[in-house]
């Protein structure tokens, strides 16, 4: 498989990020979820995968975030270091 979805989602009081339909761990927050899906998102991108996050409201449509996100993301973490970080 050549492609890799992250679905980041609300369940019960937590953010969720999901991979390949397997959850891949829980968080606080909107934020800190999506920071890790972007994150991993990027690992995978660089082995070789095409990656795409997706933000999931129980009752409302899904929405891919903007591939850009991803190298915006690595240009962030770089230059400002572990702020930006989960």
């Amino acid at each position: 498989m050549r492609h890799v979805d992250y679905v980041v989602e609300p369940l019960d009081d937590e953010w969720t990020v999901s991979m390949r339909g397997e959850r891949a761990g829980r968080f606080p927050s909107r934020l800190a979820a999506l920071r890790s899906a972007l994150e991993d998102a990027e690992r995978v991108d660089r082995m070789g995968f095409e990656v795409s996050v997706w933000l999931r409201h129980p009752g409302r449509s899904s929405r891919k975030l903007p591939d850009r996100l991803l190298s915006q993301a690595a240009i962030a973490r770089r230059s400002l270091g572990p702020t930006l970080r989960a």
